[in-house]
């Protein structure tokens, strides 16, 4: 099963593509309707307030560190921009790695439905794959030394 290729390379080449645009969107039209001023720390703290869940560990230091909370914000804006250089594989792990992070802070933070969003990002820009050959590769390796 894991020997034969079940789908053309471009497939997962064009959703990598796709993640990568996505989300140098969502970052490009932060800073073409605010400018960097998105970054300043007050809107995500007015959020987190009115929307955010209240039993977060997230939760309380967004509310309480306003220049913690600007760094967040000015890494999203860094990580979400640059979303669509995970097409190099040089830097996609890096990339898949940043964006899963935002999603797992925003889940934490927020009852927003990104879960989704999390999944697919984290299977097409982390190296999954190669994680799962590893781990068939060493179960394979185990029932062999058995037998």
């Amino acid at each position: 099963y894991w020997q034969t290729p079940l789908y053309p390379r471009w497939v997962t080449l064009a959703a990598v593509a796709y993640i990568g645009l996505f989300h140098t969107a969502a970052g490009l039209s932060k800073l073409s309707f605010s400018g960097p001023g998105w970054a300043d720390g007050v809107s995500l703290q007015l959020w987190t307030h009115l929307w955010g869940r209240p039993w977060s560990p997230t939760t309380w230091t967004i509310l309480h560190s306003r220049t913690f909370t600007q760094a967040l914000q000015a890494a999203t804006l860094v990580v979400e921009t640059a979303g669509v250089l995970a097409v190099f594989p040089r830097l996609r792990t890096w990339i898949g790695l940043a964006t899963v992070g935002f999603y797992i802070g925003v889940l934490l933070t927020f009852d927003y439905g990104f879960q989704l969003n999390l999944l697919f990002t984290a299977l097409y820009l982390l190296p999954v794959e190669h994680w799962v050959e590893n781990y068939v590769r060493k179960r394979n390796l185990g029932e062999a030394a058995n037998a």
